[in-house]
């Protein structure tokens, strides 16, 4: 399904920037500005799908899944805006 494979791209992109922070020989790039945009995404489509799937069980609207999508658009767009989008552009272009 398309959650799984979301969150099992984030846990790898992770992992992935966790272990070339652990480099210290290693250069390093934008990739960390690239996996906040990149979880900003993906974060916000899990909680979408979530919503699809589990918000309206029996007809009735779960607060739950509701509160998990409006908690992931607010917290993620702190985090995710254009300022750090822009970011992760400058480190390329250096």
């Amino acid at each position: 399904s398309e959650m799984h494979m979301m969150t099992e791209a984030l846990r790898s992109f992770m992992l992935r920037v966790a272990t070339e922070s652990d480099d210290e020989e290693a250069e390093h790039f934008a990739h960390s500005h690239f996996l906040m945009n990149f979880a900003t995404q993906a974060i916000q489509r899990v909680c979408e799908l979530n919503q699809t799937v589990h918000g309206y069980a029996d007809g009735r609207q779960r607060a739950g899944a509701d509160k998990l999508v409006r908690d992931a658009k607010i917290w993620t767009h702190i985090a995710g805006d254009a300022v750090q989008k822009m970011k992760a552009v400058s480190f390329l272009l250096k």
